[in-house]
């Protein structure tokens, strides 16, 4: 496995974007607005990415339906990954699921409940 994002909240996506874009040197990798929108964002090539994710103000950070701040690693092989978790003792996760049709999601929690989401795209 290697880390593939992080995930921040932001209030107002589109200053949030040119903070980190036109400030900080980052570059627009992805971008989706079809839920409350998010955008990817790189740095110097890096390839650790970060998420930041649009947030509407009224609603809880830590919710189902908003889904950072999180970890993110990228696996190629989930199932192989997933099975030697629970062998090394994992017993708190969600899935593995498939998520828009191309990326299988396993997420892991930590002893403090954080999220850390563990991928593979198909």
């Amino acid at each position: 496995m290697r880390m593939h994002h992080f995930a921040i909240q932001v209030s107002d996506i589109n200053k949030s974007v040119d903070f980190y874009t036109k400030i900080l040197g980052f570059k627009i990798v992805e971008t989706d607005t079809r839920n409350d929108g998010y955008v990817y964002l790189d740095l110097n090539n890096s390839g650790v990415l970060l998420e930041l994710v649009s947030i509407d103000e009224n609603k809880n950070i830590y919710s189902d339906q908003n889904p950072s701040p999180h970890l993110a690693l990228e696996s190629i092989d989930l199932d192989k990954d997933f099975q030697i978790l629970k062998e090394r003792g994992l017993v708190n996760f969600d899935g593995p699921y498939v998520v828009q049709n191309d990326v299988k999601i396993l997420s892991v929690f930590d002893p403090d409940n954080y999220k850390i989401d563990i991928g593979q795209k198909l």
